[in-house]
């Protein structure tokens, strides 16, 4: 969760498979509050929460058209995988990305 001014402003939802790998579920930062940095902390903070529970690796898939988001993701060291055919529904692909987390 990430806060500006008191106020809840964004979240990242992770879940943990085993002791070696986990996955991004959702995030999102309220539109008001984007380049502000809260993505960034919000991903720091979740880095930080994986390494010590030595996690080895965090996936995600992002929506093919989404720039902003792969770039975002590129700058923190995950790499892309693979395309996911219908991973948003019919005809809306997604990329796979990974990343070491240690």
């Amino acid at each position: 969760m990430a806060e500006r001014r008191g106020l809840i402003c964004g979240y990242m939802i992770t879940l943990v498979r085993g002791s070696a790998r986990a996955e991004l579920v959702s995030v999102a930062v309220d539109p008001a509050a984007r380049g502000s940095g809260a993505a960034s902390a919000l991903l720091e903070r979740t880095l930080q929460r994986l390494r010590r529970r030595q996690v080895a690796r965090f996936h995600l898939v992002v929506r093919v058209g989404n720039r902003a988001a792969l770039a975002f993701y590129n700058k923190f060291g995950f790499r892309r995988i693979r395309r996911v055919p219908g991973y948003y529904g019919a005809g809306r692909d997604g990329i796979a990305m990974s990343r070491f987390v240690a």
